[in-house]
């Protein structure tokens, strides 16, 4: 793995992770405002894929990424937005409730710490789309998003 290294102003080897689960998403975000960028990290088991996605998340510090948790499993990847303006990055998926009933969630992440919430379900039965994609456009150049 690499890792931007301040110092020299280009990517440097860094650590590896381990992990016990097959990884299949990997996103990249100051997740707890300290200036430097931290990994989320999402997987399947490699024993039981009842559909559940892993999450984990990794503290970086420019050298090497430190395990700091486990996130309450999703149905299918999240996605990373700012759900609640506060300029943390906080996630939104989906978990699974029971065998057909899915709730809609956010991770709100306060100060580097995320609890779920639940979001307005419109219909809890629906699940949402296991494949998924997102971009943001810069559309005037001004390197903000709205």
């Amino acid at each position: 793995m690499y890792l931007w290294n301040t110092d020299q102003w280009k990517f440097a080897k860094g650590n590896s992770i381990q992990t016990d689960f097959y990884i299949t998403n990997c996103a990249a975000s100051d997740f707890n405002r300290n200036g430097k960028l931290d990994l989320l990290v999402q997987g399947k088991n490699l024993t039981n894929d009842n559909g559940e996605n892993i999450i984990a998340w990794y503290i970086g510090d420019h050298v090497s990424l430190t395990f700091e948790e486990y996130l309450p499993p999703s149905y299918g990847q999240v996605i990373i937005m700012d759900a609640d303006g506060d300029l943390y990055p906080d996630l939104f998926g989906q978990i699974q409730i029971s065998n057909e009933t899915y709730s809609r969630v956010f991770w709100i992440n306060k100060e580097g710490k995320f609890s779920l919430e639940t979001a307005l379900d419109i219909n809890p039965n629906e699940k949402l789309f296991v494949k998924h994609s997102n971009a943001f456009a810069d559309i005037s150049g001004d390197w903000l998003i709205y």
